[in-house]
């Protein structure tokens, strides 16, 4: 579940830290200490596990280090498990702001054909104009995705499609098809 409160993620870490604990001392006393000392498995030839159970000591003493700390815990999780650099996040103003613009100039360039001229040829304008922007915006994808470029510009030109073709199936419906 990666979408939770802070607090269910804090409680959760300390059920952890608990858990490893009781592994790490699982492993130091009964396969080391006890299997070790006390049965002399190390000398054992049919199963000498000390090997195993040191690996094993020593994954679980990593892991709880890392949990010990809640803030590198979630870093690492952050990174290893989902890619993303925690410390290489960009500010989330200049994001939504960026994300506005973008959002106000797409929509602005399907109109851009009914400020020249009206009909069908500011229909066929804002068809192309949107074909134009769906390809240049494929293209920059891919330069930032690991995609070649053409896959980028047909799922671009696809979504685009897909709403040209619901709105267009909207306005029908309610009767405001035609220009």
């Amino acid at each position: 579940m990666l979408r939770g409160s802070v607090a269910a993620f804090h409680k959760a870490g300390r059920m952890a830290v608990a858990g490893l604990t009781l592994s790490l001392l699982m492993w130091l006393v009964a396969f080391l200490s006890i299997g070790g000392e006390w049965f002399l498995m190390w000398q054992s030839k049919a199963w000498n596990g000390q090997g195993t159970a040191f690996r094993m000591f020593t994954v679980v003493g990593i892991v709880l280090l890392l949990m010990a700390t809640p803030e590198r815990a979630l870093e690492t999780h952050a990174r290893e498990e989902l890619g993303i650099d925690p410390e290489a996040l960009g500010s989330p103003l200049i994001a939504a702001g960026a994300s506005f613009v973008s959002f106000a100039v797409g929509a602005l360039v399907p109109l851009a054909g009914f400020w020249w001229t009206g009909g069908g040829a500011a229909q066929v304008a804002a068809l192309v104009l949107t074909a134009v922007a769906a390809v240049a915006v494929g293209i920059a994808v891919s330069l930032f995705a690991s995609t070649s470029w053409w896959r980028s510009v047909v799922r671009q030109l696809a979504i685009c499609g897909a709403a040209v073709g619901v709105s267009f199936l909207l306005g029908s419906l309610i009767g405001l098809s035609g220009v």
